[in-house]
């Protein structure tokens, strides 16, 4: 999880972590330096490695159609 939030750093997305009293987490990457209501991707699932997983790909899968 560590090395996927390090990574997408390097990319310019900041990643935030949050864990719900459900046994639940949501993982949500932003651009960095843009306003935090501007989502790149986000994912909630019951383990914060899949959270990470899944918010990463969204994030990088929305980057990539806005540049086609």
């Amino acid at each position: 999880m560590g090395l996927i939030a390090a990574g997408m750093q390097r990319q310019g997305w900041d990643l935030q972590l949050t864990a719900y009293g459900t046994g639940h987490w949501r993982a949500t990457f932003w651009m960095t330096g843009i306003a935090h209501s501007i989502t790149g991707g986000s994912a909630y699932e019951a383990t914060p490695w899949r959270a990470v997983q899944r918010a990463a790909w969204g994030a990088l899968y929305r980057a990539d159609q806005v540049i086609e």
